[in-house]
């Protein structure tokens, strides 16, 4: 459980540190800002399946 609780807190940070980029992606050209977006956007579905995956254990 402890292990289980770890990642949550792991996810969590990295779920933070995304929400800063995006923050910081706001001044980036159009074109750059898409590329960025989806690949970001991404990222954040695979943390939400791992962190669902994390609360069903």
């Amino acid at each position: 459980m402890e292990d289980k609780e770890r990642l949550m807190k792991l996810i969590d940070r990295q779920k933070e540190h995304i929400s800063k980029i995006e923050t910081e992606l706001g001044g980036l050209p159009e074109n750059l800002l898409n590329n960025q977006m989806v690949a970001l956007q991404h990222v954040k579905t695979e943390f939400e399946k791992l962190e669902k995956a994390l609360s069903k254990l």
